[in-house]
């Protein structure tokens, strides 16, 4: 396993904002959401018509969401 498991999900202490897309065969959309409702306090943003690294595909969209989280 990666030991992501739901219980560990459960203990995260910080606020976590998860970025997904909704491209990538192999990580869907409901593993996000499933682990975005364990976490106590998360904010899943779905990117539509990325794969698997969406701060590589698009590194400008990826660092905005992650400033705008981190300031609010």
């Amino acid at each position: 396993g990666n030991g992501h498991t739901p219980e560990l999900m459960t203990k995260i202490p910080l606020a976590t904002l998860n970025v997904w897309t909704n491209c990538n065969p192999l990580q869907l959309v409901p593993l996000a959401e499933e682990a975005a409702t364990l976490m106590p306090d998360c904010d899943l943003i779905v990117l539509e018509n990325r794969a698997h690294w969406p701060q590589r595909e698009e590194p400008e969209e990826f660092n905005r969401l992650q400033i705008e989280y981190r300031l609010k």
